[in-house]
C-alpha cells in the first residue's frame, strides 16, 4: 500500500498538486499511518463526519507544510 501511495504522490507532484521537492517516501509513510489511523478510529465507532474531517485535514497537510 505504501508503494501505491508513493506512486500517487509522485503523480500529484508531476501535475503540480504537491510540492515537487517533497520526499515521496516520507509522505507515503505518513499517509499510510493516517489511513490506518482513520481505519482504527472508524472501527472504534467514531462518527462518519469525524473520519471525513480527518481525511480532509490530511489532504490539506499534503498541500501545505511538507516533510523534506
Amino acid at each position: 500500500m505504501q508503494a501505491l501511495l508513493r506512486d500517487n504522490i509522485a503523480a500529484c507532484q508531476r501535475s503540480g498538486d504537491i510540492d515537487p521537492t517533497a520526499d515521496t517516501e516520507k509522505l507515503a509513510a505518513m499517509m499510510l499511518g493516517i489511513v490506518r489511523g482513520i481505519e482504527a478510529v472508524g472501527k472504534a465507532g467514531a462518527p462518519e463526519q469525524t473520519l471525513h474531517d480527518m481525511a480532509d485535514a490530511s489532504l490539506a497537510l499534503l498541500q501545505g507544510d511538507l516533510p523534506r
